[in-house]
Protein backbone atom coordinates (compact mmCIF):
# COMPACT_ATOMS: atom_id res chain seq x y z
CA UNK A 1 0.00 0.00 0.00
CA UNK A 2 1.36 3.41 -0.95
CA UNK A 3 1.90 6.46 1.18
CA UNK A 4 -0.23 8.74 -1.00
CA UNK A 5 2.91 10.41 -2.33
CA UNK A 6 4.49 8.56 -5.25
CA UNK A 7 7.74 10.46 -4.73
CA UNK A 8 8.01 9.18 -1.16
CA UNK A 9 7.18 5.67 -2.33
CA UNK A 10 10.04 5.93 -4.85
CA UNK A 11 12.43 7.29 -2.18
CA UNK A 12 12.88 10.58 -4.05
CA UNK A 13 14.67 13.27 -2.02
CA UNK A 14 12.27 15.92 -0.63
CA UNK A 15 9.13 14.06 -1.67
CA UNK A 16 6.72 16.71 -0.37
CA UNK A 17 8.42 19.40 -2.46
CA UNK A 18 8.50 17.13 -5.52
CA UNK A 19 4.77 16.47 -5.16
CA UNK A 20 3.99 20.18 -4.75
CA UNK A 21 6.04 21.02 -7.85
CA UNK A 22 4.28 18.31 -9.86
CA UNK A 23 0.87 19.61 -8.79
CA UNK A 24 1.75 23.18 -9.78
CA UNK A 25 3.14 22.01 -13.14
CA UNK A 26 -0.10 20.11 -13.76
CA UNK A 27 -2.14 23.26 -13.10
CA UNK A 28 0.07 25.20 -15.52
CA UNK A 29 -0.35 22.51 -18.17
CA UNK A 30 -4.13 22.53 -17.71
CA UNK A 31 -4.20 26.34 -18.05
CA UNK A 32 -2.11 26.21 -21.21
CA UNK A 33 -4.38 23.60 -22.73
CA UNK A 34 -7.65 25.28 -21.75
CA UNK A 35 -6.50 28.70 -22.98
CA UNK A 36 -4.90 27.43 -26.18
CA UNK A 37 -1.59 29.12 -25.35
CA UNK A 38 1.39 28.19 -27.53
CA UNK A 39 4.77 27.44 -26.02
CA UNK A 40 6.14 30.66 -27.53
CA UNK A 41 3.31 32.71 -25.99
CA UNK A 42 3.81 30.99 -22.64
CA UNK A 43 7.55 31.66 -22.75
CA UNK A 44 6.83 35.36 -23.19
CA UNK A 45 4.33 35.44 -20.32
CA UNK A 46 6.59 33.47 -17.99
CA UNK A 47 9.71 35.40 -19.06
CA UNK A 48 11.68 32.25 -19.90
CA UNK A 49 12.92 30.75 -23.15
CA UNK A 50 10.87 28.24 -25.15
CA UNK A 51 13.09 25.24 -24.26
CA UNK A 52 12.40 25.93 -20.55
CA UNK A 53 8.66 25.96 -21.31
CA UNK A 54 9.01 22.64 -23.11
CA UNK A 55 10.78 21.10 -20.11
CA UNK A 56 8.11 22.47 -17.78
CA UNK A 57 5.26 21.09 -19.88
CA UNK A 58 6.99 17.71 -20.10
CA UNK A 59 7.44 17.46 -16.33
CA UNK A 60 11.20 18.01 -16.24
CA UNK A 61 11.07 20.12 -13.11
CA UNK A 62 14.49 19.88 -11.47
CA UNK A 63 15.58 23.31 -12.73
CA UNK A 64 12.44 24.99 -11.36
CA UNK A 65 12.19 25.85 -7.69
CA UNK A 66 8.85 25.78 -5.92
CA UNK A 67 9.00 29.57 -5.69
CA UNK A 68 9.64 29.94 -9.40
CA UNK A 69 6.69 27.70 -10.27
CA UNK A 70 4.48 29.83 -8.00
CA UNK A 71 5.78 32.93 -9.80
CA UNK A 72 4.75 31.33 -13.10
CA UNK A 73 1.23 30.83 -11.74
CA UNK A 74 1.13 34.47 -10.63
CA UNK A 75 2.19 35.55 -14.12
CA UNK A 76 -0.73 33.50 -15.46
CA UNK A 77 -3.07 35.20 -12.96
CA UNK A 78 -3.98 31.99 -11.16
CA UNK A 79 -2.76 32.08 -7.56
CA UNK A 80 -4.76 31.56 -4.41
CA UNK A 81 -2.82 30.58 -1.33
CA UNK A 82 -4.46 28.79 1.57
CA UNK A 83 -2.59 27.98 4.75
CA UNK A 84 -3.91 25.39 7.16
CA UNK A 85 -2.90 25.44 10.78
Amino acid sequence: MGSGNVFADLNIANPEEALAKAKIARVICNLVESRGITQAQLATRLEVDQPAVSRLLHGVLREFSLGRLLLFLMRLGEVEIAIRN
